[in-house]
């Protein structure tokens, strides 16, 4: 990101209102077999298509981890990274309020929809200025029976010039 005057103003105005959607993603099993590797969450039902044919409840597929979901469609839209890009720096605080709300199988296709609900000073630290923005996340794979998983993600967004 280049450091410019962060405008804490143009950010509150988008508050409540759904942010364009990400691009969408077909999920493949090379991904989920990947992620399962990193992170260790290798279990049958994720990466190991031939057990899924014959055991899981899901259609016979394997599904991908809920955690994937949302570490991967967590993406900020490019309204908001123009936005951002004028701050010294962002940095992930977590998530509040995570669910998965129905399994999503290998090979779908997924994206991102974020809506910015607040955005609330905190104390300066080192001469810059930080605030908390809280972004609801949505992830929606592409069948139309409703979101897959859902959750509240937490940015600190640092700036040492900032109007507003």
């Amino acid at each position: 990101m280049t450091a410019g005057t962060f405008d804490v103003n143009a950010l509150r105005a988008m508050i409540g209102r759904e942010l364009t959607p990400g691009p969408w993603t077909r999920v493949s099993q090379s991904m989920v077999d990947t992620y399962g590797e990193v992170t260790g969450e290798e279990h049958w039902l994720h990466n190991d298509p031939e057990r899924a044919r014959a055991e899981s409840p899901f259609g016979g597929r394997t599904i991908v981890q809920g955690s994937f979901l949302v570490a991967h469609c967590a993406r900020l839209p490019e309204e908001l990274l123009v936005l951002l890009g004028k701050a010294d720096y962002v940095l992930n605080y977590g998530y509040d309020r995570v669910r998965f709300i129905r399994p999503v199988p290998v090979g779908s296709r997924v994206r991102g929809r974020l809506t910015p609900c607040a955005v609330d000073e905190r104390p300066a630290l080192d001469g810059h200025r930080r605030y908390l923005l809280v972004l609801d996340v949505v992830v929606e794979p592409d069948d139309g029976d409703g979101p897959a998983a859902g959750a509240r993600w937490l940015c600190y967004v640092v700036a040492s010039r900032a109007a507003g």
